[in-house]
């Protein structure tokens, strides 16, 4: 049977090769005014119509291609027409690894790991391989909290997701300022500006850890600070509470100190449930497809747009890697 290959970032591979991802979404380039809902008998066969052209139709074996390390060396073999050195790289033996290697291969003929993008990926370093096992079409807000799961969005990878959306902040630990007697304790604030707080004579500043329903930033400058959220907390962070339905995914991507915040909540600071990761992965999704997504075709695929995506779901299948 014929093989498929399909890019995923490191992140995602490995969540493959883990068993924790069966599932993606690639945007589906259709006629959407086919797909109109008042016009509901059209639409199924623009369906249907849509579902015919999906490259990858159900019993389809893929093979992951994705960033990777490869031993081998670079070489030039002649030069361009202007007379620049056109570099090359020459595998050696079939060596690849998927980690940062320490000895990296520069390009003066050295041995080492070199780097490859996913679309570089030979066919014979690939570990994860996987048969279609569904294939749909729907509206891209339209996942549910069981399919972000799906999608390989647990706590750990949306927090990696987090630290790279815009205007993320790193928290800083939380202080508060007092006199010696004790009192004047008045908010929470980062280091800098509790010490401007405590800056008369005999007055103290002290770390703490709050525990709060809600975000703690500093009184001052507005950064977040390490906090533990109750249960309660988070469920006002996450939408919970506010949006029990999803009656406003738009509101799913996360930027600026809302990623501060759930990235803080991904990372444990807090009282986080079981309940809680599939809403968690959900919102970890929209902000990674954002991130990749946002700024392709002039935004046409952003995820206020709303686009249509083929759902494929697959299984892993056993590999000799």
């Amino acid at each position: 049977m014929s093989e498929k290959p399909i890019i995923f970032c490191g992140a995602m591979a490995t969540a493959i090769n883990e068993g924790r991802k069966t599932m993606t979404r690639r945007v589906a380039r259709l006629n959407e005014t086919l797909f109109r809902d008042e016009y509901p008998d059209l639409k199924k066969e623009a369906i249907k119509a849509a579902l015919s052209i999906c490259p990858y139709h159900v019993g389809k074996h893929l093979w992951v291609r994705e960033p990777c390390w490869i031993w081998g060396h670079w070489y030039t073999d002649g030069t361009t027409p202007t007379g620049r050195d056109k570099w090359r790289f020459n595998p050696v033996g079939r060596k690849v690894r998927f980690d940062k290697p320490e000895k990296i291969a520069k390009r003066d003929g050295g041995y080492g790991w070199v780097y490859r993008h996913a679309r570089f990926m030979p066919y014979w370093a690939c570990r994860n391989k996987a048969a279609v096992t569904d294939v749909r079409v729907e509206r891209l807000q339209s996942i549910t909290e069981a399919d972000a799961r799906a999608e390989g969005f647990g706590p750990s990878v949306c927090a990696d997701v987090f630290r790279n959306a815009p205007g993320w902040q790193e928290a800083e630990d939380a202080y508060y300022a007092e006199d010696g007697d004790g009192s004047e304790y008045d908010g929470w604030y980062c280091y800098g500006h509790a010490k401007k707080r405590a800056g008369k004579k005999g007055s103290v500043i002290a770390g703490c850890t709050p525990e709060s329903d809600g975000p703690a930033y500093c009184d001052e400058c507005s950064a977040p600070l390490v906090m533990s959220l109750t249960q309660h907390g988070i469920e006002m962070e996450l939408l919970i509470e506010d949006d029990p339905n999803g009656e406003h995914p738009e509101h799913f991507p996360a930027s600026g100190l809302d990623a501060s915040i759930a990235c803080m909540i991904a990372d444990g600071f807090g009282d986080l449930q079981e309940r809680h990761h599939g809403r968690l992965a959900q919102i970890g999704f929209a902000t990674c497809w954002e991130q990749l997504n946002a700024k392709r075709d002039d935004g046409r695929y952003a995820w206020a747009k709303n686009p249509w995506v083929w759902v494929i779901g697959f299984k892993k299948l056993e590999t000799t890697r």
